[in-house]
């Protein structure tokens, strides 16, 4: 499901949690309000790489506005693999236009915290999920 290789699962990942990952994205990378040619084509690969079709790249937006978070939507997430993969891509998606906009880093710390995950797996899925600075 990510960019950075294959990341096996204990099961099938459902539409409803490929759905929420994308929002998960979609989210931060709405946050500034200033969505750059590479936080788009990002948000673009995401959903080509979750294969989501044109209806279900629309649930993934739908309602999404500046500075709002992801929702409910990370309560889809039950798998811890695919709860990992979603922050991955969330730090991604934060750090993909070079820069660390203070909102998008709370949308992803937020989305962190309602993952639940424990805190060294956290810590080490934003850091693996933070692109270098171009």
């Amino acid at each position: 499901m990510s960019n950075r290789g294959t990341t096996q699962y204990s099961r099938d990942v459902t539409t409803e949690e490929k759905i929420a990952c994308a929002r998960v994205v979609a989210a931060v990378i709405l946050a500034d309000a200033a969505i750059t040619d590479a936080e788009h084509a990002f948000l673009e690969k995401v959903f080509a790489d979750l294969a989501l079709t044109p209806e279900e790249r629309k649930a993934a937006t739908a309602g999404l506005s500046v500075g709002d978070g992801p929702g409910d939507a990370v309560s889809h997430l039950k798998d811890e693999a695919v709860k990992i993969e979603a922050l991955k891509l969330a730090a991604a998606a934060m750090s993909v236009d070079g820069e660390d906009a203070k909102v998008e880093r709370r949308i992803v710390d937020e989305v962190a915290k309602a993952l639940a995950l424990p805190a060294e797996v956290a810590a080490e899925a934003l850091r693996l999920g933070t692109l270098p600075k171009p």
